[in-house]
């Protein structure tokens, strides 16, 4: 009976090992084949093979060590069946005595921004361009200062001149002298109407009278005498610089249009209206003003009439202009 005992104790333990290896998913046809071969041996109503005297339980006996050694063998099984488990659970990053995370699935949590903005320095911005009239405005009025400040001018200029009415076409080529305030002489060097070698002396916009000498001949004539004045009937001092100063400094228009090159050098070139009717004469529609940039010397001068001709009638061009520190005096007697 103790032996009995024994082997059922054994068959207890074996089954709470088989069904432990049940419960971690192995182990399950261990259980039974385990339960179905002990239970028939261990049965107290069976009789056990052999079962006859002693022979019967030094059999029990003998057969411990080999059930004892299942056993064993079941308990390390087990063992490695749980070391396998812990392997491959859930691992968690949470350290211990920290809260869990509060966020929700889906959202992220933004970085703490400063709600201090940086202090941006101050850009100046570029100036606008200014447009050819706003150039061509500054230009002109620079234009008007410098011959109404230059204290004295030396130029040598060709005219060419149609008369609107006939057609007629003229020719100069002449010297001419000025200082302030509003002295002029002029000497026509050549001429399509026989006036080589006259020199004519006057003020320009004051006084009636322009002096005039021919070899040893001297007169007094009016400046509006046929004799005196330009192809279109234009008087000396409405068409010399002092003239072109004192018209264009009011009630005129100018804007910057180009360049060309006279006797080699670039000038600008502007384009001179009005809004109302032009002073020299009601028949121009406009006028160009050729100059030195640096200098601000006139060198080129036209004039163009409403008739949209492509030409200008009348063209002046300064083929020499200087500002002399000084002339002799002779220059300005006849």
């Amino acid at each position: 009976m103790r032996v009995k005992q024994q082997l059922r104790h054994l068959i207890s333990a074996a089954a709470l090992s088989a069904l432990l290896l049940s419960a971690c998913g192995s182990g399950r046809d261990l259980a039974a084949d385990l339960g179905a071969g002990l239970s028939a041996g261990l049965d107290t109503d069976a009789t056990l093979p052999g079962s006859v005297g002693s022979s019967a339980n030094d059999e029990l006996v003998a057969a411990i060590p080999k059930i004892l050694q299942g056993i064993e063998d079941i308990k390390q099984e087990i063992k490695a069946l749980e070391i396998r488990g812990t392997a491959t659970g859930p691992t968690t990053t949470s350290k211990p005595g920290t809260k869990p995370s509060t966020s929700k699935p889906g959202t992220s949590t933004k970085p703490s921004t400063s709600t201090s903005k940086p202090t941006a320095k101050p850009v100046a911005e570029p100036a606008d361009e200014p447009s050819a009239k706003d150039k061509g405005a500054i230009e002109l009025k620079a234009i008007m200062n410098k011959i109404r400040t230059a204290p004295l001018v030396a130029l040598t200029a060709e005219k060419h001149e149609k008369n609107l009415d006939t057609g007629k076409v003229t020719f100069n080529k002449i010297k001419m002298w000025s200082k302030q305030p509003n002295v002029v002489k002029i000497e026509i060097i050549k001429s399509s109407t026989g006036s080589d070698g006259v020199q004519a002396l006057y003020t320009s916009g004051v006084g009636n009278t322009i002096k005039i000498k021919k070899l040893f001949i001297k007169l007094d004539l009016p400046k509006t005498d046929d004799r005196v004045v330009s192809n279109n009937g234009y008087t000396a001092d409405v068409i010399d610089l002092f003239g072109v100063s004192s018209r264009m400094s009011n009630g005129y228009e100018a804007e910057l249009v180009g360049t060309t090159q006279l006797s080699g050098k670039t000038i600008n070139i502007l384009k001179v209206t009005t809004s109302g009717t032009n002073t020299l004469d009601d028949r121009i529609s406009h006028e160009y003003l050729g100059y030195d940039p640096e200098t601000y010397a006139i060198r080129l001068w036209e004039c163009y009439d409403k008739s949209g001709g492509k030409d200008p009638y009348y063209r002046m061009t300064l083929t020499e202009m200087a500002y002399p520190a000084s002339l002799p005096n002779s220059t300005f007697n006849l």
